[in-house]
């Protein structure tokens, strides 16, 4: 089984793209082999709750709306130089709680029932340790989950609780585009928290791939904002400022590494 450089966990199928994107066609551009593990991309099976419903009219998509998702993705991945692969965990608008309701009750606001998902978490976790240890990367790399959103917490929580475990080394990227409008970054779980940030510059090539790569997905493109050149511009032009002690024109993605709070 192929050996991997770095280990990219990513909540969502678009999330790696849109905020470390260019980090990971540079580590491509490297000669470095990195694996996209998207955890919550399984197929669901109706019924469906009025969130999913809601997203899946955004989307343009009927019942079966991950599966043009995922080949979003692929195509995302292949300009990156990335190896996807998709996870069978739900996204939060196809999960319930233990009391059988929907974990996401809104369509529009996404409103949260309260449900720690405990067993999601650790379920999460081990496939991450699988994965960790059929493809022996040296380091793992996930999201902050800046903005609260549930699923970024708990995909989060899983994979530094599985790099602990494992002995790697784990950073977190900063969640996009919402971090362009938000720095609510929640805990993460103890004892761990947040180093200092550092920002990887990115090459001019791999700064296109991620831009392109993100225009790949079609159907996410009116949710994330107005349109792909409307993302393309925020991404453009939040990079450029995170890179602003390095050369002019330079863009650069933030990321934390974990740290334990004792150290």
């Amino acid at each position: 089984m192929a050996n991997f450089d770095v280990l990219v966990v990513s909540p969502h199928l678009d999330d790696a793209a849109l905020s470390f994107g260019g980090s990971i066609a540079d580590l491509a551009e490297q000669g470095k082999s990195v694996l996209v593990y998207t955890a919550l991309a399984g197929i669901p099976q109706p019924p469906f709750s009025p969130a999913a419903k809601f997203f899946h009219n955004i989307w343009g998509f009927g019942d079966d709306a991950v599966s043009p998702r995922r080949k979003e993705d692929l195509a995302a991945m292949k300009v990156l130089g990335a190896t996807p692969l998709h996870g069978n965990y739900l996204d939060g608008i196809y999960r319930r709680t233990d009391d059988g309701n929907w974990l996401i009750e809104g369509a529009a606001t996404r409103s949260l029932r309260r449900d720690s998902e405990f067993s999601l978490i650790e379920a999460v976790s081990q496939t991450i340790l699988e994965l960790i240890s059929a493809h022996s990367p040296t380091s793992v790399m996930t999201c902050s989950a800046i903005i609260g959103h549930v699923d970024h917490q708990r995909v989060r929580d899983a994979a530094i609780q599985a790099g602990a475990a494992a002995g790697l080394p784990v950073r977190l990227w900063e969640d996009l585009p919402y971090g362009i409008r938000s720095q609510n970054y929640l805990p993460l779980p103890a004892p761990y928290t947040r180093g200092n940030p550092i920002v990887n510059i990115c090459g001019d090539a791999s700064w296109t791939a991620k831009l392109e790569a993100v225009a790949s997905y079609a159907s996410q493109l009116s949710a994330l904002g107005d349109g792909s050149a409307g993302i393309q511009d925020s991404l453009d032009h939040y990079g450029k400022s995170c890179a602003s002690t390095a050369d002019e024109g330079a863009r650069g993605e933030k990321v934390w590494p974990v740290v334990h709070a004792d150290q």
